[in-house]
C-alpha cells in the first residue's frame, strides 16, 4: 500500500494526472494536501485506509506527512473532506511538479517517445526529468515506484564476472543530476561493495562504495592523471547529507540547465544509497511489469 501511495505522488502519475497536479499546484510553494484527495480513490477506500493506517504505510517513505490532529482525533478519522475544518493529516513530495502532459493525445505512447510533443505545460522547468525518465524506462524498463524483487548486476569489466549489486530497489529519483536507484541498506549486496571512501573529512554529501571490478578501472585511471577517473565507473553513493541547500547540480549551466530549486536539485535521502541508472553501467533483471503500482 505504501507504494500504492507513492504511485499517486510520482512524476510518471503526476505528468497524466491533471487533477492531482492541479491540486498541489494550488497548494504550493509549501505543496501541502489533505489525505482525503488520496483516500477517496477506488484503490484505497475499497481496503478500508484510514488517516491512521496511512501514517503507518509512509513511515518509511520518501512522502513527508503533517499531522494536527489530537491521538483521539486521529484514532476516529476517517479521511473525509472537511473532516476536521481547518485541521487534519497532510501529504506531500518534495520534488517540483513535473510537466503535464497531453493524456488523451499520449494514450499508450508513453515512454515509446520523447515526451516533450505532448506538453501542455511545463511550469517549474522539468522537462530534463521526465526525458530522463523516458530514457531509464526504455532502456533498464525500471520503474519509478521500486519493489522487493528486481536484481541489479554490475555489467561485464573485462576479467571481472559481473556480480549482483542489490536486490529490490526504494525508487528511481529524478533529479537535476540525473537519474538515480535509491537503495536501502537491506536491499544493498554488501559483498559486492567492498571498496569504501569516507568523505568526511571533505564535509561531503555522500561517501562512496567501488565494487571490485570498478574500483581497479578507477585506480587506473586515477594513477593516470585521466582528466575524469570517475567517467564509466560504476559507484554507489552512500548519502550522508540532503542536498536541501543546493539549488543547482553539479555541472548545471549549458550543458544541463534547470530551474534554481529553493528546495535542493534532488530528494536524495539521508541514509540511503544511489547508483546511477545507466545500462552502460548496470544490468537489470526486472521481476514482474513495469506498471505494477498503476492504479
Amino acid at each position: 500500500m505504501r507504494r500504492k501511495i507513492e504511485w499517486f505522488f510520482s512524476d510518471a502519475n503526476l505528468c497524466q494526472d491533471q487533477a492531482l497536479h492541479h491540486m498541489i499546484s494550488q497548494k504550493l510553494p509549501e505543496g501541502w494536501i489533505c489525505c482525503s484527495e488520496i483516500l477517496c480513490r477506488d484503490q484505497l477506500r475499497e481496503k478500508g485506509m484510514t488517516p491512521r493506517v496511512l501514517l503507518n504505510c509512509l513511515r518509511k517513505s520518501h512522502i513527508e506527512t503533517k499531522v494536527n490532529l489530537t491521538s483521539d482525533e486521529l484514532s476516529r478519522a476517517k479521511g473525509e473532506p472537511g473532516e476536521f475544518s481547518s485541521r487534519g493529516v497532510y501529504l506531500r513530495r518534495r520534488q517540483p511538479l513535473p510537466p503535464l502532459l497531453s493524456k488523451d493525445i499520449l494514450g499508450d505512447q508513453q515512454f515509446k517517445c520523447d515526451p516533450a510533443q505532448f506538453v501542455l505545460a511545463d511550469r517549474h522547468q522539468t522537462m530534463n526529468r521526465l526525458r530522463d525518465q523516458w530514457r531509464v524506462q526504455r532502456q533498464l524498463h525500471l520503474c519509478e515506484v521500486g519493489d522487493d524483487t528486481t536484481v541489479f548486476q554490475e555489467r561485464n569489466y573485462g576479467n571481472y564476472p559481473p556480480v549482483v549489486i542489490a536486490t529490490g530497489y526504494e525508487r528511481i529519483v529524478y533529479g537535476d543530476h540525473g537519474a538515480y536507484v535509491e537503495l536501502s541498506s537491506s536491499q544493498v549486496n554488501w559483498k559486492a561493495w567492498p571498496h569504501y571512501f569516507d568523505k568526511r573529512k571533505f564535509n561531503a554529501y555522500f561517501n562512496e562504495y567501488y565494487t571490485r571490478a570498478s574500483h581497479a578501472i578507477w585506480e587506473a585511471k586515477w594513477q593516470n592523471w585521466h582528466p575524469d577517473p570517475f567517467k564509466g565507473v560504476l559507484m554507489m553513493y552512500a548519502q550522508s547529507r540532503p542536498v536541501s541547500d543546493r539549488a543547482w547540480a553539479p555541472g548545471a549551466g549549458s550543458s544541463a540547465p534547470h530551474a534554481g530549486r529553493p528546495g535542493g536539485y534532488a530528494d536524495y535521502r539521508t541514509g540511503y544509497f544511489y547508483i546511477a541508472a545507466d545500462e552502460s553501467l548496470i544490468a537489470v533483471d526486472k521481476q514482474g511489469k513495469c506498471d505494477s503500482h498503476d492504479p
